[in-house]
């Protein structure tokens, strides 16, 4: 299990470094620090941990299972939309047919009625473009009995979209700032306790993966704007030198504190 974890966190880690400038190099990978890398000049050990707003506390019993459902659904829905490119720009946002026995169509089975409607659809939309759907004809009757609305949107050049539900209530939650904080002071009380290389700067990287739903974070092209007082202060106490909240899906990053080194300019 501890390998399996490891390795998620090393692609994680590459994934980012890869995004934030081209001559960074993982020296090596483990725990507490979880990688320690190379970034231009810099010596750089990272602690990854995940963003995730848990979304089920306060809701009704329809609404934990709808969730449920749609994350279900969700999860089956990414595997598939993989294996067809013509997908890899394209997100759906759904309005649910909700009755007191669900929608009465497995989440494998929507998945894959809603994967095939779009790769239908697909070419027909202009980046940047969108298409509402209400009824879906003989070939998909389980999208007729389980989806009241479908809205397929091209996202430009953004890749791997998470499809939205409506009926979930957290279709895009947005970013919790409390929740960062709380990730934030929970890192800096176990700092301490890990094992930093000499010399080297300590990053916290806070990664929102996409998946589920509820690690989304803010959104393409969001601006975090004025941060809230609970925010700053687990900032300010942190024994991290850099903090950065990372957006994979949409590839954003925001620097918390610090600022990644600038790449060496060659005279």
């Amino acid at each position: 299990m501890a390998d399996k974890k490891q390795k998620t966190e090393g692609t994680l880690v590459r994934g980012f470094l890869s995004e934030l400038r081209p001559d960074c190099v993982i020296v090596t990978t483990g725990d507490k620090p979880d990688a320690v890398a190379k970034v231009g000049d810099t010596d750089v050990a990272i602690e990854l941990t995940t963003y995730n707003l848990d979304s089920s506390p306060g809701k009704s019993a329809q609404g934990r299972e709808i969730l449920s459902f749609w994350s279900k659904v969700q999860k089956e829905i990414r595997t598939r939309a993989k294996r067809h490119p013509e997908l890899e720009h394209v997100a759906g946002k759904v309005t649910l047919k909700w009755g007191p026995g669900g929608t009465g169509v497995r989440p494998n089975d929507l998945a894959d009625s809603l994967v095939s409607f779009a790769k239908a659809n697909a070419r027909s939309l202009a980046p940047g473009g969108n298409k509402e759907f209400r009824q879906f004809g003989s070939t998909w009757p389980s999208l007729d009995k389980a989806i009241e609305y479908l809205r397929l949107t091209h996202a430009g050049t953004v890749r791997w979209l998470t499809w939205e539900c409506t009926d979930t209530g957290v279709g895009w939650p947005g970013l919790n700032q409390e929740r960062l904080a709380e990730i934030i002071e929970d890192k800096n009380t176990k700092a301490p306790g890990y094992k930093w290389p000499e010399g080297a700067q300590r990053w916290l990287l806070i990664c929102a993966p996409g998946h589920p739903i509820s690690s989304s974070g803010a959104g393409p092209g969001t601006d975090l704007g004025v941060l809230e007082t609970c925010l700053k202060q687990a900032c300010a106490a942190s024994p991290f030198d850099a903090i950065c909240f990372w957006e994979r899906l949409w590839e954003s990053r925001h620097w918390l504190k610090g600022n990644p080194p600038e790449p060496t300019t060659s005279s």
